[in-house]
C-alpha cells in the first residue's frame, strides 16, 4: 500500500485510520483496536500522520497548549528581533526551559515573601 499522509483519529477503544495517496485518493480506511496499531504501522513506509484527539479530555489538552502559545508569543517571540532561525530556536529553546522549571515550582516567581501576621 502505497500512502503519503495518514488521518489518526484517537478515540477511548479503537484507532480510526484515513490514509492517502500521493494524489490524494484514499488508500485506506480502517478501525483498529490498541493491540493492531504497531503492527499496522511497521508496515508502512515513512509518511507524514497528522494525529486527532476527540472525546473527554480532550478540550483540556487544547486549553494547555494555547496557553503555552500564548505565554511563548507574549513573553518571548514578541519581545525579541531574532537575526535569523536559528537564533528564534535557541531563544524559545531556552525560553520553555525556563517555562517547564518554573511551572514545576511556583515558588520561582516569589521576590520576596511578605508576612501580614
Amino acid at each position: 500500500m502505497e500512502v503519503a499522509t495518514i488521518g489518526l483519529d484517537v478515540s477511548k477503544h479503537v484507532f480510526h485510520i484515513h490514509a492517502v495517496d500521493g494524489q490524494g485518493q484514499v488508500a485506506c480506511r480502517q478501525r483498529l483496536r490498541p493491540g493492531e496499531i504497531v503492527s499496522f504501522f511497521s508496515s508502512l513506509v515513512p509518511c507524514l500522520v497528522a494525529i486527532s484527539m476527540d472525546g473527554r479530555g480532550a478540550w483540556r489538552d487544547n486549553v494547555f497548549v494555547e496557553r503555552l502559545w500564548r505565554s511563548v508569543k507574549y513573553e518571548e517571540v514578541y519581545l525579541r528581533a531574532y537575526e535569523n532561525v536559528s537564533e528564534a530556536r535557541a531563544s524559545i529553546g531556552r525560553y520553555l526551559d525556563f517555562y517547564n522549571r518554573a511551572s514545576e515550582h511556583p515558588s520561582v516567581y516569589v521576590v520576596e515573601e511578605k508576612r501580614v501576621c
